[in-house]
């Protein structure tokens, strides 16, 4: 368990929810008249990923992209910039996809790869962990599925999220479950 943090989603709640993330993931592979192609943003998407990827049945493949929402200042930056982008124009016309991540905040991350999936006319689809609606989310955003909430005032870390960028900020991203940082203050 984190430091100074409480359990939000258990273990079990979270390996339900990647079955249940896996099962929706199906039903649209099952409905599309395209092959379908997931996308994972960012790091803590790649362990939500895997782990809801080994549970779907239908055909698919999958990608990791890299983009920057911050500056190096770490602070939110108008534009979303792409330092890995891996899908041919070929894919675009060839796919549809779904963007699995770990936690839906503000919506930036999935505008940017939306915008740049639909301007070839791909159906984009948006399949999160964890939905924390806060109030500078994207207008008109929403995941299309998503089996776990919490409250937009909670830091999460486990399962992906992570808590800054020192060692064990970064040990937490592994661990089991949903925890919420708790203020000692």
């Amino acid at each position: 368990m984190p430091l100074a943090s409480k359990e939000l989603h258990s273990e079990c709640d979270v390996k339900q929810a990647h079955g249940d993330m896996a099962r929706w993931a199906d039903q649209v592979i099952k409905e599309s008249p395209r092959p379908t192609m997931f996308i994972l943003p960012m790091q803590g998407a790649l362990i939500v990923g895997a782990s809801v990827l080994r549970l779907i049945n239908g055909p698919a493949t999958y990608c990791a992209v890299k983009l920057s929402l911050y500056d190096a200042s770490n602070q939110a930056g108008e534009r979303a910039n792409f330092d890995y982008w891996p899908v041919t124009e070929e894919d675009l016309f060839t796919y549809n996809y779904i963007v699995i991540d770990d936690v839906a905040e503000s919506l930036r991350t999935y505008q940017a790869i939306q915008e740049r999936l639909m301007a070839r006319g791909a159906a984009v689809k948006l399949l999160v962990l964890i939905d924390k609606p806060v109030p500078h989310r994207v207008k008109g955003l929403r995941p299309d599925y998503a089996p776990l909430t919490a409250e937009p005032g909670d830091w999460l870390v486990g399962e992906g999220m992570n808590d800054g960028t020192s060692i064990e900020g970064l040990q937490c991203r592994l661990e089991k479950g949903v925890w919420t940082k708790v203020n000692l203050t």
